[in-house]
C-alpha cells in the first residue's frame, strides 16, 4: 500500500510537513466550553495525533479517535463535507490504527455530545 501511495505526489504517505497550530490537549481545553451539542464553529485549526480508533458509520461518515500524549479527541469525517481531490471512501480507507495523521478543520460537537474536529478538506 505505501508504494502506491508513494507514486502519486499527492498521496505522499511520509509529507515534508504538516503545520500544527494547537494540541490536542489545547484543543480541549480552548474549545470544550464553547463547542454546543450538534454545532460546528466558524474557526480553522489543525492538529495531528495517532490513529487509537477508527469507526465508520454507513457510507457517509467515518469517525476517527486520535491520541496525542495521554488526550484523545475524535475526528468526525462527512462525506458530504468532503472537498479533496481523492475519492471519501478511497482516502479514509489508508488510514490504519498507529498512524500519524494532521487534520485541519472545525472544531464542534457531534449529535451525541462528543467534542470532536471535522475535516474541511482532505
Amino acid at each position: 500500500m505505501i508504494t502506491e501511495l508513494k507514486k502519486n505526489p499527492e498521496t505522499n504517505p511520509y509529507p515534508h510537513k504538516f503545520h500544527v497550530t494547537q494540541t490536542v490537549s489545547q484543543f480541549i481545553k480552548q474549545y470544550s466550553p464553547l463547542c454546543v451539542k450538534g454545532e460546528w464553529l466558524d474557526q480553522e485549526t489543525s492538529i495531528a495525533g495517532r490513529v487509537f480508533n477508527i469507526r465508520k458509520q454507513g457510507k457517509n461518515l467515518v469517525f476517527i479517535d486520535i491520541q496525542q500524549e495521554a488526550e484523545r479527541l475524535q475526528v468526525m469525517c462527512n462525506s458530504n463535507n468532503h472537498k479533496g481531490n481523492r475519492n471519501f471512501e478511497e482516502l479514509y480507507s489508508t488510514i490504519r490504527r498507529g498512524d500519524i495523521i494532521g487534520v485541519v478543520g472545525r472544531p464542534g460537537r457531534t449529535n451525541t455530545d462528543e467534542l470532536s474536529i471535522a475535516p474541511w478538506r482532505a
